[in-house]
């Protein structure tokens, strides 16, 4: 993961660390508020109010708007989105690593007992994910150089892909990912959108190469077959500074 990522991640957990800037975020979770409607009944001044919010915008999770003489605050769900598939990244690399013990303790133990004792691995005791949610969460950790980690957990033995630049097959495409994570390690992917259509998701994302790149919109296109992707498709188009489009590429 790249300093700037772990920084944004860091700001991110630093703000929700506070009882009183939860309580804000579970607020402006049902409507947008104003800092004067936001501070009503609560335990600490408006001035304090305010500041808190400064924090969570700071953080990415919070932006403000002027509607007529009101400003208002209101949530930014994809920050969210973002701490939570680095949480999901976590998980998944602490699930490899459990189920690499349970492997060595069966293999170490006497014979007679493993029978008793075998236990399923980790990931398939876990409440299943969505089909959107692994998507998500493997191109998460793949973005933040948790290549191997994310092919384990989430692509199948036999899966092909369509990027016309490498061959076609599974290990080409890890390798060329990991060698794409050595050469730009502060690689950043933003997802704007996901959508899941059967056993298909669909996704959107803002990929920078390094922090003073415009980056580009791509789209991935994943088959899941069960719960692993078996088959691939990715393109994408540069974001051009001076566009005449002003809805943009997001």
């Amino acid at each position: 993961m790249s300093k700037a990522s772990n920084q944004a991640v860091a700001d991110v957990f630093f703000a929700l660390g506070d009882r009183t800037r939860l309580s804000l975020v579970r607020r402006l979770g049902a409507r947008p508020l104003t800092a004067t409607t936001l501070s009503d009944g609560a335990r600490v001044t408006r001035q304090a109010i305010v500041k808190h919010l400064q924090v969570l915008e700071g953080a990415g999770l919070v932006k403000h708007e002027k509607r007529g003489r009101e400003v208002l605050y209101l949530l930014k769900p994809d920050r969210f989105e973002e701490a939570r598939m680095y949480l999901e990244m976590i998980s998944a690399s602490w699930d490899q690593a459990i189920d690499r013990l349970r492997l060595l303790v069966e293999e170490t133990r006497p014979a007679r007992h493993k029978a008793k004792t075998q236990l399923k691995p980790l990931h398939h005791r876990r409440t299943a994910m969505t089909r959107k949610e692994s998507a998500t969460a493997f191109l998460t950790m793949v973005a933040n150089r948790a290549i191997r980690e994310a092919y384990e957990k989430f692509i199948s033995p036999g899966f092909i892909h369509h990027n016309q630049y490498f061959r076609g097959d599974r290990q080409t495409l890890m390798a060329a990912m990991e060698q794409a994570g050595e050469k730009n390690p502060n690689k950043t992917l933003e997802i704007k959108k996901v959508f899941e259509d059967g056993d298909t998701v669909v996704t959107l994302s803002h990929v920078k190469q390094n922090p003073d790149d415009s980056g580009a919109a791509v789209v991935h296109i994943l088959r899941f077959e069960g719960d692993q992707v078996v088959e691939l498709w990715d393109f994408g188009q540069p974001i051009v500074k001076d566009s005449p489009n002003e809805n943009g590429v997001f």
